[in-house]
């Protein structure tokens, strides 16, 4: 086998995906399974995109909920959620 097919695509992605988190975010995750389809497609979700590139390219969509895309943005700015409600109050109007 040579290329992508010695690569471990499961592993890279999740570990790009947790260093990402963890970076940025400074949240620490842990591996688990994929969720059932059915919850990532029913109701409303924030979608964000997390671009990697080595041995492997490409980009992996994340689907969150509104409330953890907040908290994630609050982690981002280095702020609580409280804190970008009261900077922004027509955003918890849209909540």
């Amino acid at each position: 086998m040579t290329g992508i097919q010695n690569v471990d695509l499961r592993g890279f992605v999740t570990h790009s995906i947790m260093s990402v988190f963890d970076t940025m975010l400074s949240m620490k995750l842990a591996a688990e399974d994929p969720p059932q389809r059915e919850s990532v497609t029913n109701g409303s979700h924030v979608v964000g995109t997390v671009g990697f590139a080595g041995k492997v390219m490409g980009n992996v969509n994340v689907f969150v909920s509104r409330e953890f895309a907040r908290e994630m943005a609050a982690a981002m700015l280095g702020m609580s959620v409280d804190e970008i409600y009261r900077m922004f109050p027509n955003l918890k109007e849209r909540a």
